[in-house]
């Protein structure tokens, strides 16, 4: 995510059009992962944190947090960092 940031600095939509895009594709590769379900699946989400169903679960997420955090801050510049600055 932080080099697709740097590669894109000056293309706003095209960073948050990564991060969608990277998001659906760790999302879909989940799903096939766990058949949808969190105890049945080739490699269930619940039964190991490091398993590769959960980081990509986890990743998917991370994702779409970061893409609308990205919008919300740089983009429309709707929040300004309140209260984490001081004069």
């Amino acid at each position: 995510a932080g080099k697709i940031i740097l590669l894109y600095r000056k293309q706003p939509y095209s960073i948050l059009k990564r991060f969608v895009v990277w998001a659906v594709l760790l999302g879909i590769l989940s799903a096939i992962l766990t058949k949808c379900s969190r105890d049945e699946g080739f490699i269930p989400v619940n039964k190991n944190l490091w398993s590769l169903s959960f980081v990509t679960t986890m990743s998917c997420f991370s994702f779409l947090v970061l893409g609308v955090m990205f919008y919300v801050i740089d983009v429309k510049h709707w929040w300004g960092g309140q209260p984490f600055i001081f004069p």
